[in-house]
């Protein structure tokens, strides 16, 4: 992705509409937009814009490419009880994520809630556990209502007051309380400000990597949906939401090197970059803004190394994952060695091909292209494979559970099945016969695509054991795979029986 093609944008008024604030967009060189939909402070008003505007803002977003979310209330608390007399609460976010959908905004961010509550019309103050109990139940109850495509996208706080999820570990906590199915339908947004305020120093090389790697590895980067880029009137770990504007801050003043860290994971994870300040004329320093981010240096070559890692280790996967499906068993071997052997390589990594063959598992040919990743961030091979609809869609039908090479080999030349649309119509007029398993697999694709988190694993198991011991006294029941291996989530469950 080149910066040129970045959703980089700014927060823009409704004054003259959703299709205003495209118009304004576009007049500041941005791609990427947010809004309100009502005032943020006073939870009593409605939408007032119009569902012709809404019709008109989807359709301009749609040909223009321009990403579009929406900001919900201040004052929402989703950690209030949940029973009806906090009924209101969640009705003022449905009506949020309904009007999203026919606008065609991705999901409405909200605030973590706070541990100061009202329980019949008193405020109290609520444990921790009480209150993330209460925000998680709040969403859940919102999930079940609301059925369009909006998410739910929780924002990193900057530690106030009595608000939840202040570290990047209660951050990955709440997320982790959800199901698959669940998480499928919310949405990250990493604040810049909230988390340098929040005590992660990421105006340093050491501070940034720490909570990003940290968020990594919890996470995972590529679930965050877009970035706020504000920098910090507040001093590290003051837990003052004070936004600044880029470089004149206690984060970027006199600093590009963390502004270009944000651009680099922008860029590998393809996230949008949201501006939330600006002087008393906004759009000038929208502009500016943007256009800086746009021309900052790429960081490719100076990137940490376990970045420049984990982007190789990604491509070559993706390579052997993509060998696999076209049945070319050599190939999918090779890479699947060089990615062991770049996991298992301790120290940097050689950036020239003459030292990376001399790490076991890493020929010339293989070299050669580390190096062109290394110096590109991005592998030509893998951009023409993917660039290959036909190959990507016998990828997405070789995914399906119980649907084997062979299998979709079978479909392409007997059938003439050539994607997941095909398949699913002529299993719909029954005109394939399929085993149960593969029946499952499609029909249940979609929710599949997720996978499942480690605490949900935990109580699956707790159950089964249950069930078997009723059955046997004598059986024993271990779950194996990913999450025997201390992996945080599974793509499926495997079930050892002794």
């Amino acid at each position: 992705m080149t910066s040129k093609n970045m959703n980089i944008g700014a927060h823009f008024s409704t004054e003259k509409g959703l299709i205003g604030a495209v118009d304004a967009c576009e007049t500041i060189n941005g791609n990427a937009i947010q809004v309100f939909f009502k005032s943020p402070m006073n939870m009593k008003t409605k939408i007032k814009l119009t569902e012709e505007d809404a019709a008109q803002t989807k359709e301009a977003i749609k040909e223009s490419g321009i990403f579009l979310v929406t900001h919900g209330s201040y004052l929402l608390n989703l950690c209030n009880p949940v029973d009806n007399s906090t009924k209101w609460l969640r009705d003022n976010l449905i009506e949020d994520l309904e009007f999203a959908d026919k606008c065609g905004s991705v999901g409405v961010i909200i605030h973590m809630g706070s541990q100061n509550v009202k329980i019949k019309g008193k405020k109290v103050s609520i444990s921790y556990d009480e209150a993330l109990g209460n925000m998680v139940a709040n969403i859940r109850e919102i999930l079940n209502e609301f059925k369009g495509n909006a998410k739910i996208i929780l924002e990193t706080c900057s530690a106030e007051g009595a608000k939840i999820a202040k570290t990047v570990e209660q951050f990955c906590q709440l997320y982790n309380s959800f199901t698959k199915i669940e998480k499928g339908r919310i949405g990250l947004c990493v604040d810049t400000c909230h988390i340098f305020v929040a005590g992660y120093s990421i105006n340093l090389p050491s501070g940034f990597h720490d909570y990003f790697q940290k968020f990594d590895d919890l996470i995972g980067l590529s679930k965050i949906t877009c970035f706020h880029m504000n920098d910090s009137k507040a001093p590290l770990a003051s837990r003052r939401d004070r936004h600044e504007n880029i470089g004149k801050g206690y984060i970027y003043k006199d600093n590009m090197y963390a502004l270009r860290m944000v651009k680099h994971i922008a860029k590998e994870y393809s996230i949008p970059m949201i501006l939330e300040t600006h002087d008393k004329s906004p759009y000038s320093t929208y502009q500016k803004e943007i256009a800086l981010i746009r021309d900052l240096d790429d960081l490719d070559r100076d990137i940490p190394e376990s970045y420049r890692k984990n982007r190789i280790i990604r491509i070559l996967s993706r390579l052997e994952e993509i060998h696999k499906i076209k049945n070319d068993g050599f190939r999918a071997k090779a890479y699947g060695k060089g990615v062991f052997a770049i996991r298992e390589f301790n120290g940097t990594l050689p950036d020239n091909v003459k030292d990376l063959k001399k790490i076991k598992g890493i020929g010339k040919g293989l070299a050669e292209k580390i190096v062109e990743i290394t110096n590109t961030g991005k592998l030509k091979k893998l951009d023409d494979l993917e660039a290959d609809k036909g190959i990507l869609d016998i990828i997405e039908m070789h995914s399906i559970a119980g649907f084997g090479p062979s299998t979709v080999s079978k479909l392409i030349k007997e059938h003439k099945i050539k994607n997941l649309t095909e398949l699913r119509k002529a299993y719909g007029n029954g005109k394939l016969k399929l085993t149960n398993q593969q029946e499952l697999g499609l029909i249940h694709f979609d929710d599949l695509q997720e996978r499942i988190p480690r605490d949900e694993i935990k109580g699956f198991e707790k159950e089964l054991k249950k069930i078997v011991r009723k059955v046997s006294k004598d059986l024993n029941i271990t779950i194996t795979g990913s999450y025997r291996r201390k992996k945080d989530t599974s793509g499926d469950i495997d079930v050892l029986l002794s």
